[in-house]
């Protein structure tokens, strides 16, 4: 009877300290899942941050090509704008 007793009284303390690991390792595991989404919500947002940046660049490198290209065209239109007067003139002329 002492002996079933012994091993009763020690196999609740076995429980409670089981009890006491699986509560120690959910809370590990809790905090893990906690540093992992912290770190994935950082990652996620350096990431939107690099990429904003990026197209940022693009659309300003987009605007200068846009800009050259329609200072070339008012350039072209000017010297053809010129070209005809001068050609109006001579016909004038003659």
């Amino acid at each position: 009877m002492d002996q079933l007793e012994s091993q009763k009284i020690n196999n609740n303390n076995s429980n409670s300290n089981n009890t006491s690991n699986k509560y120690q390792q959910l809370q590990q595991h809790r905090a893990t899942h906690l540093k992992l989404t912290r770190d994935y919500k950082w990652v996620e947002q350096k990431f939107k941050n690099v990429q904003l940046d990026a197209k940022q660049k693009w659309n300003m490198v987009e605007m200068e090509k846009r800009r050259v290209v329609e200072e070339e065209q008012r350039k072209s239109l000017e010297y053809s704008t010129e070209q005809m007067q001068m050609q109006l003139k001579n016909d004038v002329r003659f």
